[in-house]
């Protein structure tokens, strides 16, 4: 995509050389060097350009208005556009949903580590019963 810095240089630089094509024959118009049909022929000429003058205005306007929206960031440097906020909330929820699933997954860990020691002293206690002498 075109800066827009790039891009209202360029829009310049067309309205420069029109200018510049057009301003010549309108001094030589105005001291009387051109015919008035002449004038008359050229005049949807200078309208289509004033016209395309302020069409150029309002393109420059959107690309700037454009270029801002698109350059905001959020608190993380990311450009906001890219992220949509159903995305964001989506991956919050996920995190706090595998935060809830490692909090259940430990408090399972822990109670088989305690039936592994019951049956560890169970099976000492059998191992006992059995070696025992009669």
């Amino acid at each position: 995509m075109i800066e827009p810095v790039t891009q209202t240089a360029a829009i310049v630089a067309v309205i420069a050389v029109i200018l510049d094509k057009t301003l010549p024959w309108i001094a030589k118009a105005r001291n009387g060097g051109v015919s008035k049909d002449q004038i008359t022929a050229q005049k949807p000429l200078m309208d289509k350009l004033e016209s395309l003058e302020e069409d150029l205005k309002i393109v420059d306007r959107r690309v700037e208005d454009l270029h801002d929206w698109h350059a905001k960031e959020d608190a993380d440097g990311v450009k906001v556009w890219y992220i949509r906020h159903s995305l964001e909330e989506a991956v919050s929820r996920i995190g706090e949903s595998i935060d809830r699933q490692t909090k259940v997954l430990e408090a399972l860990t822990h109670s088989q580590e305690l039936m592994l020691n019951h049956l560890e002293r169970g099976q000492q206690q059998i191992m006992d019963e059995i070696r025992r002498p009669r």
